[in-house]
């Protein structure tokens, strides 16, 4: 009796499915196919065309042939390779007792540089910005425009300075490359 209940109920589910779909057909609104199939037809058509017209010498042939490598191992490379490496040298890595002798030096430059540019983008606000100006008057420290006794107020005016304009800093950069 269970058993043929569940039939029942899987049949109308059947015919209920095959409703809608008669029903969303016969309302007028054609499928994503069946809209845009012929514009995918003739690009695919326009596309076999020109490469068959372009790909005809065979030096250009052989160059469209080592792009496609060049283009398919950079996207195997940085889409599949590299993240699954990194993730299974993360997975398998052996903690020390001593987590900063771990600590690859490929990341200590990439941080170095993060911060040189942070440094750079800083100085550079910091010269051109008519709000900081007035502290960069007085006795300087070697060749940079910041005075002796005002670094930290200098520090927390460019702080304040940064965070009244978060869109413009993000369409510049600053708070991307802060991060």
């Amino acid at each position: 009796v269970g058993f043929r209940h569940l039939q029942d109920g899987q049949m109308a589910v059947q015919r209920l499915a095959e409703v809608l779909e008669a029903r969303i057909r016969s309302s007028g609104r054609p499928t994503h196919l069946q809209r845009f199939g012929p514009a995918y037809a003739l690009a695919a058509g326009v596309g076999f065309v020109w490469a068959v017209n372009y790909l005809r010498d065979s030096s250009a042939r052989t160059a469209f042939i080592r792009h496609a490598r060049e283009v398919g191992s950079q996207f195997f490379h940085e889409w599949v390779f590299d993240p699954l490496q990194q993730f299974c040298l993360q997975l398998f890595r052996r903690l020390g007792a001593d987590d900063l002798v771990n600590v690859q030096l490929k990341e200590l430059r990439i941080e170095q540089e993060a911060l040189e540019r942070m440094l750079v983008r800083f100085e550079e606000v910091v010269r051109y910005d008519p709000v900081l100006g007035e502290l960069a008057r007085g006795p300087t420290q070697e060749g940079f425009d910041i005075p002796v006794d005002s670094t930290d107020d200098l520090a927390e005016r460019y702080f304040e300075r940064s965070m009244s304009n978060p869109i413009s800093n993000v369409m510049q950069g600053h708070l991307l490359e802060s991060c």
